[in-house]
């Protein structure tokens, strides 16, 4: 009965061989999920803090670098620089003065603000030679700070006044100064819209004084317009001139005004130019003939002769003698005016006669008289 049981055994066995033989087993490995280490975590941050840093270094050697090359340049350029100035440290005082004046200049005459901006060495220079500061030439971007910085600046020395801006409304608040300074006061050009009679008339005194006062240049602007009127059409009168005195007065010019000139300004002169003036009948008829002083006359634009020489009917045509006229220059004069002018003053000690742009009445014939008095003049040694 064993042996029987065994068989069966083995038949079942023999069996179940049989059907695991035809299949096909798949296996799947089996990956157990474990947390990171602490020390992989913190492994894998300084690894990129590290490639960080390496970056930054990178760019700090670059930057380095750019600096040294930088430094060098500095160097290079300031050793050439100082080769360079060495023999300008050498020149003297008035010289070095003169380039610092030079120099200023280029920077649209701003000198008080250049000078703050300068070594030491430059700036003693400058403040040590008043004469630097005698020339002041206000414009728009001028102040009545700068004004009164030039009028402490310039000390003793004679000082020179340019005023060429019509829109200077603070030009009352430069001159309220100049009571101060007119002891200094050597040379001033007014070429401004402003009312010159308000500024340099002092109302407390009835007749002002500038003592010093050696030139006067009086121009309107081209373009100067008050009101609806322009300047060119109606020139101001010069009546003002009255009511201030100019003991030392010499050079004077006058543009685009009415010629009416004191009869007592008009002996001490010893240069008068005219140009774009309207001379009328306001005593301007014997007004030359009391210049005895005049060296140099100068008439440019202008006509009007028969009202120049024959405003007042007690005025003779008699011939007057300018003694001490040298230089005579006429542009751009009516032919009228140069002839009679010519014809009405015996200049002995005239040098030089230049006509020039003088309208066709000259083209007259050489025996004319004119031309025999313009020979005989241009002759002399």
């Amino acid at each position: 009965m064993i042996p029987a049981a065994f068989g069966v055994i083995n038949e079942a066995l023999g069996s179940l061989n049989d059907i695991l033989t035809g299949w096909t087993v798949h296996t799947t490995p089996v990956i157990l999920q474990h947390p990171p280490s602490r020390r992989a975590t913190h492994k894998s941050m300084i690894e990129q803090n590290l490639a960080i840093i390496d970056l930054w270094d990178t760019e700090l050697s670059k930057l380095s670098q750019k600096i040294s090359d930088a430094k060098n340049l500095v160097l290079r350029k300031r050793a050439a620089c100082a080769s360079a100035l060495t023999p300008i440290a050498g020149l003297p005082v008035e010289l070095l003065g003169e380039i610092f004046q030079m120099v200023a200049n280029t920077f649209n005459n701003q000198s008080v603000a250049v000078i703050s901006a300068v070594c030491s060495l430059w700036r003693t220079i400058a403040l040590n030679q008043p004469h630097l500061w005698a020339t002041i030439e206000f414009s728009i971007g001028g102040s009545p700070y700068r004004a009164a910085t030039y009028f402490a600046r310039n000390r003793s020395t004679p000082l020179r006044v340019e005023v060429g801006d019509q829109r200077m409304h603070w030009g009352a608040l430069i001159f309220e100064s100049l009571p101060t300074v007119n002891l200094q006061l050597e040379a001033l050009h007014w070429g401004s819209s402003l009312d010159m009679a308000e500024l340099l008339h002092d109302p407390g005194d009835p007749q002002s004084e500038f003592t010093t006062l050696k030139t006067l240049t009086l121009s309107l602007p081209h373009s100067c317009r008050t009101c609806g009127i322009w300047w060119t059409d109606i020139e101001p009168e010069l009546s003002f001139l009255d009511s201030v005195r100019f003991p030392a007065l010499r050079h004077l010019e006058l543009t685009r005004f009415v010629l009416n000139i004191s009869q007592s300004i008009i002996p001490q002169l010893e240069y008068l130019k005219l140009d774009s003036v309207r001379l009328n009948t306001n005593g301007c008829s014997n007004t030359l003939r009391h210049a005895r002083s005049l060296k140099t006359l100068i008439i440019d634009k202008s006509s009007d002769a028969e009202l120049f020489f024959q405003g007042d009917p007690g005025i003779s045509n008699d011939v007057y003698v300018l003694q001490s006229l040298e230089n005579m220059q006429l542009s751009w004069c009516s032919y009228e005016l140069t002839g009679m002018i010519l014809k009405t003053f015996r200049c002995p000690s005239l040098l030089e006669l230049h006509l020039s742009n003088v309208t066709q009445g000259l083209a007259l014939s050489a025996s004319g008289p004119f031309l025999n008095h313009l020979a005989h003049t241009v002759s002399r040694p």
